[in-house]
């Protein structure tokens, strides 16, 4: 996906902020010139009662660096994300957005025009936010109904005629991103995503001379793109990752089952 050190990255309504996590251990913002902002539209009370595992992430995104905000409206953006007027972002990052619909039904038919409207709004607000070389990335699943948004279409139909621009989707692989899980709104029940795209939008003047490439490079469509060898140091680098995550797994499920025992 193409995030490198040294970009500012904002993430929003990321659940348990196992998303903001996993862009918090690629960037190393406390290392770095690299800057994460993670929100939520929810309180930190309502994470901390909903999902098990937010205190571990929250604790180790502070610390890397990341900053934490809650209460943010993806909508209202100016208005409730308090560092917003002296901040650009190189990314800023949405997986899964729609609007809070009772019995987990979030996404259906019977609320699709809602939701497109949250789209519309979203990338309209989050378009004065963007670095010269900064692109808003929206995740979701491809089947039906959620195919039916048109997300490469609603997305830009409250812009300017060719202000904005749909540079192109690629194919979501959590496992690159542990400990990432996608959730439900305000349910701990994660849901497949094998099926989720993460859609690229950007400036259409935007120059090619940038400080960080495009996530999606005009010049390689259509092209034979280089294959990378997978070398040790890559195999390594994902045993270690995914122990990680398996290893604060068992931890959490040895806490539970000792909480329930007492």
């Amino acid at each position: 996906m193409n995030f490198q050190q040294g970009m500012a990255v904002l993430t929003i309504g990321d659940g348990d902020f196992s998303y903001s996590l996993a862009l918090a251990r690629i960037l190393k913002p406390q290392l770095s010139k690299s800057t994460v902002i993670a929100t939520s539209y929810e309180s930190r009370e309502t994470l901390q009662e909903t999902y098990p595992r937010f205190e571990d992430y929250s604790r180790e995104l502070a610390s890397l660096g990341a900053q934490l905000y809650f209460n943010v409206d993806a909508t209202r953006l100016a208005q409730t994300l308090p560092i917003v007027a002296e901040s650009k972002f190189d990314r800023i990052c949405w997986n899964f957005p729609c609007t809070a619909i009772a019995y987990g039904q979030d996404g259906q038919n019977d609320a699709m025009d809602k939701n497109k409207d949250l789209v519309r709004q979203f990338v309209k607000d989050a378009k004065d936010l963007l670095s010269d070389c900064g692109e808003i990335h929206i995740c979701h699943k491809s089947k039906p109904p959620y195919n039916q948004w048109g997300l490469e279409h609603v997305a830009l139909e409250w812009l300017p005629l060719n202000s904005f621009i749909f540079a192109g989707k690629v194919v979501l692989d959590r496992f690159l991103f542990p400990p990432y899980r996608p959730l439900k709104a305000l349910d701990r029940k994660s849901f497949p995503c094998h099926d989720a795209c993460t859609y690229i939008f950007r400036s259409a003047k935007r120059s090619d001379a940038e400080a960080f490439s495009s996530t999606i490079c005009e010049e390689e469509v259509g092209t034979k793109m280089q294959t990378v060898p997978i070398t040790e140091d890559i195999i390594l680098s994902l045993r270690r990752n995914l122990l990680q995550d398996a290893s604060q797994k068992r931890r959490y499920k040895v806490k539970r089952k000792t909480k329930f025992r007492r």
